[in-house]
């Protein structure tokens, strides 16, 4: 019931939004409907997390990890819809946009939301697949909202790209249903069902389920951004709307792995081991995380290398759930870690843009005087980024490393010599940024000072937020909390 409604909630905000007249009244609708999408979202996550167990059935299937998930998903869509109101009110006041186009943005980046809190929670795999088709369709349409040449170009590589894996994913899906049917598993309506396969994974043929993992492994994982499927990501991330970027970098990526991770599940209990599964992971999560050390390293935009960043990270989440039950509590971590810090970067260069009208590097500089509010929490958030103490990712950084050298010595050490690479890329790109002028200006002075708006509170929200993460995670009650919710049901 419960699942449903939440569902319905974000339904409903992204109808009322499109049709509530007057126009002075978008706004608030829209922040409205975000807070009720925020409230529902929190407490049906906080009760699957302290539920201990299976909490809905049917079609909707909630545990400790789904809940993590939905209690991220609704954080973030609020500060995002806050930020979204900060920065199209602007652009609404400059004639950058209109209120038309205002009202549709809010609309679809509530049925965004929706689509994202159906995949998480859907138990019949079918919905799944429908819902991560959703996230695609609402999105593709918000990375052009600007309808300028590059925006276009982008969405259409999004939509493309994205399509395809996901229509690959669906072959996965249908070899899956295939090996339920031959081992006579579930009926019509529950042998694609997430729990019925789960539970009798030990009865379906593991060469079928490992052909099925291949293709959604390439499918889904097109959709979290793994290399060499990733094209379409630093496209999309840098041409949508800094609060849309947030929500791709920060919650899709990880909505679309966590599909992964579930199939998986399924492929260990038929294999009778994890062995397998593991591997490609590994091979998936170092390659990306190559992948984007090289491109960070010779990146001029700002938001691409944000991007870029968030293949690198959901390269080390993948790398992390292929270590067993610890590496999941890491990976769980990360994943939660990744989308504050991430996000609240992507605030901040959405800042950026709507003082400097670009997204190159060499057009942008002295932000310490220019944006000193924003500079100050780009500079942290870029610390917590690079795993600097007490950010969380330095914890999943730290662990993995000593973790995974004891099962994957070679491949930790590559992934380590990257994240020294990527870490070198992103001093000699965004330092310049903070303290050296613009190499490249235009004509016009750009104005110097700031105010606090919307935007800098979901920023230093999610700072906060981050903080306390990396610090809770030291401590064994922290530490016990994440490891509990990661064996309430292993590896999903």
């Amino acid at each position: 019931m419960l699942p449903s409604l939440l569902l319905l909630s974000s339904l409903a905000s992204g109808v009322l939004v499109f049709i509530v007249r007057p126009d002075r009244f978008v706004w608030g609708v829209a922040f409205l409907g975000s807070c009720i999408a925020l409230g529902f979202g929190v407490f049906v996550g906080v009760i699957a997390i302290t539920g201990g167990g299976i909490f809905g059935g049917g079609a909707w299937y909630l545990n400790g990890i789904t809940g993590v998930m939905v209690v991220l998903i609704a954080v973030i869509q609020f500060t995002a819809t806050l930020v979204s109101i900060s920065h199209l009110s602007h652009e609404v006041h400059h004639q950058v946009v209109t209120v038309a186009q205002a009202r549709r943005y809010f609309a679809l980046l509530s049925l965004f939301t929706l689509s994202m809190f159906a995949s998480v929670m859907a138990n019949n795999l079918g919905i799944l697949w429908v819902a991560l088709e959703a996230t695609t369709l609402a999105t593709t349409l918000l990375v052009a909202f600007y309808a300028r040449p590059g925006s276009l170009e982008a969405a259409w590589k999004y939509l493309t790209l994205c399509s395809v894996g996901i229509a690959i994913g669906l072959l996965g899906l249908f070899v899956a249903y295939y090996a339920a049917y031959v081992a006579h598993v579930g009926d019509r309506l529950t042998s694609i069902q997430w729990t019925t396969l789960f539970e009798n994974a030990h009865l379906l043929s593991p060469e079928l389920m490992q052909f099925a993992f291949v293709l959604v492994l390439i499918g889904y994982g097109t959709k979290a951004g793994f290399a060499p499927m990733h094209a379409w990501l630093p496209d999309a991330h840098s041409r949508a709307p800094a609060p849309i970027s947030a929500l791709l970098s920060g919650v899709l990526l990880p909505v679309a792995f966590f599909a992964v991770i579930r199939f998986k599940a399924i492929v260990d209990g038929a294999m009778g081991g994890s062995e397998w599964s593991s591997s490609l992971l590994i091979i998936f999560g170092v390659f990306s995380i190559v992948v984007s050390a090289i491109f960070i390293v010779r990146q001029s935009d700002y938001k691409r290398l944000l991007a870029y960043s968030s293949i690198e990270h959901m390269g080390i989440a993948a790398c992390a759930f292929a270590l067993g039950a610890f590496g999941s509590v890491i990976g769980l971590v990360h994943i939660v870690g990744h989308a504050l810090i991430k996000s609240a970067l992507f605030f901040g260069a959405g800042e950026l843009f709507l003082r400097f009208k670009t997204t190159l590097c060499s057009r942008v500089g002295f932000i310490s005087e220019t944006l000193p509010l924003t500079a100050t929490s780009f500079t942290i958030a870029l610390g917590a980024l690079l795993a600097i103490p007490p950010s969380p990712l330095f914890f999943t950084e730290y662990q993995l490393v000593l973790y995974g050298m004891r099962f994957e010595p070679l491949s930790i050490s590559l992934l380590l010599v990257a994240l020294v690479v990527t870490a070198a890329g992103f001093m000699r790109t965004v330092v310049p940024l903070l303290v050296a002028p613009a190499t490249a200006v235009e004509t016009h002075e750009v104005p110097k000072g700031e105010f606090w708006t919307l935007a800098h509170v979901a920023v230093y929200v999610h700072l906060l937020l981050a903080v306390m993460l990396g610090v809770m995670v030291w401590t064994p009650q922290g530490l016990a909390f994440f490891a509990h919710i990661s064996m309430v049901s292993p590896h999903i």
